[in-house]
């Protein structure tokens, strides 16, 4: 781990050594060397004096400390007033929660002091080194008596034992969790344990099941921290995004969660509703409606959302906490911390509709997160985590550990983090992984509740350092399928707690949600061929087009839809609301395109066309993001040649004819591409823009167009040149 040089290895333990106590001193007095330790308390109770053959012994309150493995001294010193005859005392170990031979060598014996003696005595105390001392709830007594053996109850040494051993915490973390309350459709693929060379898919994911997981796992160590790495809500199912996604935050708060970095979804209505589903409130006007406050006042999120590199852009000052600081109780009056710092990627503003961005400025990831790293370490804190809505890839499967193949955005960013920060969670691809980058844990949770990541590790009680014990990500199997293997992937219950909030919003969804609008012949999915073709996008294009063709709609030739408006594939098989297979609910749509967003018809040349293809290659991004384009379309790219000049001009043809530079064409996308979204800036300067219907609402009136039944496209619209 990035630090360790400042670290002990686990097993290690300090060389025995002795550390003098005595008894008339009081804790002021003490030498700061053993004032200041933290690992054995000693108190001598009462602050009273002690009558023995003709004397006083005097016992004050005092503190000395000392490590699992030494041995304490106590020094008695006899007072002056009786020196003029011999004394005796005798001194007997007696176990408190700790017992003697096992966590402390007993002690019983006597102290003898002659004429004019004045010369200290000692009784010492070994600990065992076994790390049995838990916590700071071992304690011995060490009991006083007078020479004919009666006890001196006003004078017994409690000696109060603070473990030394790290502490063990635990991190459960999450990303992308998009308002999923219901499981997601499609499931999760996983290795086949019985057979390496095969897979299995499992039902996967819904927060009734993942509250109970996360349940489960706190159980094991009630020292652990719930976290999330962005994109919470956004891109929604309809059972939570018709309700301003205060379902899941109901849901999230419910769970526990309790730090989140935002993510770029965060902002698709904003900052200020951003703003207000932290703090809560209505949505509007601030009054309940049929869509908000359903189930009363919405309080609001009750974990905290963190943007370190988020920035008003007038006053220079985060739009919501950079970081938060969880202290944990260890025992002894003493507390260890944990920093969680999030992060939110810096190209925010080009993946989402500018007018959620408005009046905010996103800074470098890694330099926000280095410069609050001064401050948290002011503070104690010496264990940093960083939440950041960021991501990478990786070709292994959900836990493998061996992350081939890693790459992603995430990368160079974790490289320029500060040492000091221990551990990386993330999210923003929808991938899961489990690597260790630099010595540094990095880990991501797939998507939509269907993996939870939990990361096992110890505080140092000395350095406050970070040790990591093991990382997983864990299936979170629902029972809304058949399992291929539950002796290897056990099915979870549902959290019935989860479960009244679910039941609750289906419940006034479902008239809506499982209103059947359509058939399909086959699955419309959104994984794309070699060339970057979709028949889920093929068919959204398609609907675009069609809305917006007639002069009076538009006069659109062509139209194009964004690949990350479609969230989730339309699979034939699915039953969501008891439909026959093949059928289509308006909620599956929904699920498709969640946003809400409206067409915009407008007139680009025939150079601005070539140039939004061309800017399907940014430069910030490893991997092109291609347009979904509509029948007609055609054109030929080489992705190898250089910026600006990808597209083979002479194949770039609308309804078989060569496009022009210099003609005009109408061209339909949604509204989010048409402020400029996802980058493609160009769509900017198109002129006489019209609006047009929701996309949701042309994609039914496709189907309706089509006799309700929509066939699987063929993909042939673009072609990547080898």
């Amino acid at each position: 781990m990035p630090g360790s040089h400042r670290r002990r290895a686990l097993n290690a333990r300090k060389p025995a050594r002795t550390l003098h106590y005595t008894a008339a001193m009081t804790s002021s007095a003490l030498p700061r060397s053993l004032r200041t330790a933290a690992s054995l308390l000693l108190l001598l109770a009462g602050c009273r004096s002690v009558d023995f053959d003709g004397g006083t012994l005097g016992f004050d309150t005092a503190a000395v400390t000392a490590a699992e493995g030494q041995t304490v001294t106590l020094i008695v010193t006899r007072p002056a007033d009786s020196a003029r005859r011999p004394a005796s005392l005798r001194y007997r170990s007696v176990d408190g929660s700790a017992r003697a031979g096992e966590d402390y060598a007993a002690v019983d014996g006597r102290l003898q002091w002659s004429a004019g003696d004045t010369a200290p005595k000692t009784i010492q105390v070994s600990l065992a080194a076994d790390g049995v001392f838990e916590d700071a709830d071992e304690t011995l007594q060490l009991q006083l008596y007078d020479p004919q053996g009666a006890a001196l109850t006003d004078s017994v040494a409690m000696i109060r034992v603070l473990d030394q051993d790290p502490v063990p915490m635990q991190l459960l973390a999450f990303n992308d969790f998009h308002g999923n309350l219901k499981p997601p459709t499609g499931g999760l693929r996983v290795p086949d344990p019985d057979d390496p060379a095969a897979t299995l898919l499992l039902p996967a994911g819904g927060v009734e099941y993942l509250s109970t997981q996360i349940k489960q796992f706190k159980a094991q160590n009630p020292r652990s921290t719930v976290v999330a790495a962005g994109d919470l809500i956004g891109a929604s199912p309809l059972i939570s995004s018709l309700f301003h996604d205060e379902p899941a935050i109901e849901a999230l708060n419910q769970l526990g969660l309790e730090f989140s970095s935002v993510g770029n979804h965060e902002f698709d209505d904003g900052s200020s509703e951003l703003l207000r589903v932290q703090r809560g409130g209505c949505f509007g006007q601030g009054q309940a409606s049929a869509t908000s406050c359903v189930r009363g006042p919405f309080a609001g999120a009750a974990f905290q959302y963190l943007a370190a590199n988020v920035l008003d852009a007038r006053s220079g000052r985060s739009l919501l906490p950079g970081y938060a600081i969880k202290r944990f109780d260890v025992g002894g009056g003493r507390s260890l911390s944990v920093g969680f710092i999030g992060l939110v990627l810096k190209t925010t503003p080009a993946i989402v509709t500018p007018t959620g961005v408005d009046g905010l400025r996103f800074v470098d990831e890694a330099s926000a997160a280095n410069a609050l790293v001064p401050e948290l370490r002011a503070a104690g804190v010496e264990a940093i985590v960083v939440l950041i809505h960021e991501g990478g890839m990786t070709s292994g499967a959900y836990n493998d550990k061996r992350c081939p193949d890693l790459s992603g955005d995430v990368l160079p960013i974790a490289d320029a983090l500060d040492p000091a920060i221990d551990i990386i969670v993330s999210g923003h691809t929808h991938n899961a992984y489990n690597c260790r980058r630099n010595g540094r844990v990095l880990t991501s949770a797939s998507s939509f509740g269907r993996v939870l990541t939990q990361i096992r590790f110890k505080l140092d009680r000395i350095t406050r350092d970070v040790i990591v014990d093991s990382v997983d990500n864990q299936v979170i199997v629902n029972d809304t399928a058949p399992n291929p293997a539950p002796q290897h992937y056990p099915v979870l219950a549902r959290d019935p707690a989860q479960t009244e909030i679910v039941d609750f919003y289906r419940d006034r969804v479902a008239p809506l949600e499982n209103r059947v609008v359509g058939r399909i012949s086959g699955d419309l999915l959104r994984a794309p061929n070699e060339s970057g073709e979709s028949t889920l996008g093929n068919v959204i294009a398609d609907a675009f087009l069609a809305a917006t063709r007639e002069r009076r709609s538009g006069g659109a030739v062509l139209a194009f839809t964004n690949p990350g408006g479609l969230r989730t594939d339309l699979l034939a098989a699915q039953i969501s609301g008891g439909e026959a297979p093949g059928e289509v609910t308006y909620g599956e749509l929904a699920a498709v395109q969640p946003y809400g967003n409206t067409l915009t018809t407008l007139t680009l040349t025939g150079a601005q066309i070539k140039m939004l293809l061309e800017q399907q290659f940014p430069p910030w991004q490893t991997a092109p993001k291609f347009l979904q384009a509509s029948a007609g379309l055609r054109y030929r790219y080489d992705p190898s040649r250089a910026d600006n000049d990808r597209i083979d001009a002479a194949s770039l043809t609308i309804a078989g004819k060569r496009v022009q530079p210099k003609a005009r064409y109408r061209v339909t996308v949604n509204n989010f591409l048409a402020a400029g979204g996802d980058g493609f800036t160009v769509l900017r300067n198109g002129r006489d823009a019209l609006g047009g219907p929701l996309d949701i609402d042309a994609l039914l009136a496709y189907f309706a167009a089509s006799g309700g039944r929509l066939d699987v496209p063929t993909l042939q619209r673009f072609e990547r040149q080898r």
